[in-house]
């Protein structure tokens, strides 16, 4: 019968060590995010593109609907507390935004970019048939 298997000390303590370095570094990184999360929003920057002339919506409509979302004004708010991806989906439910994207950069603004759409929402009327093209689809109109 063999006999169980001895650890030294030098084992022991080296695993402990590796342990004890893996936690605190979690610790850190928990921390850090926290931290970042609990610092407020400096300002908002938003910028559309897409559409050179015809813009059907603009700066305010956007702020205005960040605005609603976020209950009041989003600046001096916690960035931890604003749901990007609820906020982007949101404004591109706008018909005359095609895609949305929102990020914090690292002194805290809030960057919004749109990309507008020339033919969002327009009624367009061929050989007697309403068409509507939203969010610049181009298919071809029915026959």
């Amino acid at each position: 019968m063999e006999k169980g298997k001895r650890y030294s000390i030098k084992n022991i303590l080296l695993t402990s060590f590796w342990i004890c370095l893996g936690a605190g570094m979690i610790v850190l990184l928990v921390a850090a995010i926290r931290k970042k999360d609990a610092r407020n929003c400096q300002g908002i920057e938003i910028s559309i593109s897409g559409v050179n002339n015809n813009f059907f919506v603009d700066k305010g409509d956007i702020l205005n609907t960040i605005t609603a979302l976020s209950n009041g004004n989003p600046v001096g708010r916690p960035t931890g507390s604003f749901n990007l991806k609820k906020m982007e989906a949101e404004l591109e439910k706008n018909v005359w935004i095609k895609e949305a994207e929102m990020f914090f950069d690292n002194n805290e603004t809030l960057f919004v970019k749109g990309q507008g759409t020339r033919t969002g929402g327009q009624d367009i009327q061929y050989a007697g048939v309403d068409v509507l093209h939203r969010r610049g689809n181009d298919d071809p109109a029915p026959e």
